[in-house]
């Protein structure tokens, strides 16, 4: 939400700030979910970690409206919920999954 003292630049919908929407989300959702896991169900914090950054991700973008320098795009959002879920995803059933030698 800092102005940017750049002119504007248009990348198109794939550009460089898409991945880095994706990468932040997804670290995000992964935190919310596993913070969330402590006080909600299994089933419930993947849902509400990836509700959470989504809307904090429709919220800011929205909110650039108004910022100098900086213009909202929805491909910014598809983005982060696209990180959110792959986040939430790599928790799941990457990291928290028991490691082989544990189980035996």
């Amino acid at each position: 939400m800092v102005p940017s003292p750049f002119r504007y630049r248009k990348f198109g919908r794939f550009g460089p700030d898409k991945f880095l929407h994706f990468v932040g989300h997804a670290g995000l959702s992964t935190t919310l979910v596993k913070a969330l896991e402590a006080k909600c169900s299994r089933r419930t914090a993947p849902v509400l970690a990836v509700g959470s950054s989504t809307i904090h991700g429709v919220i800011t973008n929205s909110l650039q409206q108004w910022i100098p320098g900086r213009k909202p795009e929805y491909a910014d959002v598809v983005a982060g919920f696209l990180g959110s879920v792959a986040g939430v995803w790599f928790w799941q059933y990457i990291l928290a999954r028991p490691h082989p030698r544990q189980t035996g």
